[in-house]
């Protein structure tokens, strides 16, 4: 039994920029607990927050956030002026982010505690929380970092440091 769509063809190509604005435009990729506090959207490897603002002031509130903690960036990667720039060796032909940064950093107390439990742990070093913007979405501006393997306590210590360095900046 053939079952009729409700809405034809033409029906649905004039519905599809109210429907992307219904998905697009929802609540960003984070949400609120109990206590207000924004939770990250796991993406992949990465937790993924969000917040509203200029994104130079965001990455400075960041700056500042690390800084806070005794860290200093040790070095920011430019993504987006890196992506922009080889766009035409890689047939690139849509620019994704307005702007996009890794910033780099270290706990010394940390990181040495993580190499007394296994030498190897050193790959945790630098830290890394990327900021960017969307085309797209100028005015939202993402936090994400690279999640270790929790059930390693030494790795769920860094894990919890970049959640605290975070939530200083969105909340």
């Amino acid at each position: 039994m053939l079952i009729k769509p409700v809405i034809n063809r033409d029906q649905r190509s004039r519905l599809w920029p109210v429907i992307a604005l219904f998905i697009f435009c929802s609540p960003a990729l984070t949400t609120a607990d109990d206590s207000g506090q924004q939770q990250p959207i796991k993406s992949g490897a990465a937790w993924v927050y969000s917040t509203q603002g200029e994104y130079h002031n965001i990455k400075q509130d960041l700056v500042d956030a690390i800084e806070s903690y005794g860290m200093v960036v040790s070095y920011t990667a430019h993504a987006a002026a890196m992506l922009e720039r080889t766009a035409g060796a890689v047939g690139a032909i849509k620019k994704v982010y307005d702007f996009a940064d890794i910033l780099l950093f270290c706990k010394a107390n940390t990181t040495y505690d993580l190499t007394l439990a296994n030498p190897h742990n050193i790959v945790l070093c630098p830290y890394a929380i990327a900021v960017y913007s969307l085309r797209e979405d100028k005015d939202t501006v993402y936090i994400s970092f690279r999640k270790p393997n929790l059930d390693i306590p030494e790795w769920a210590v860094v894990h919890q440091l970049l959640e605290e360095i975070v939530s200083e900046v969105i909340n």
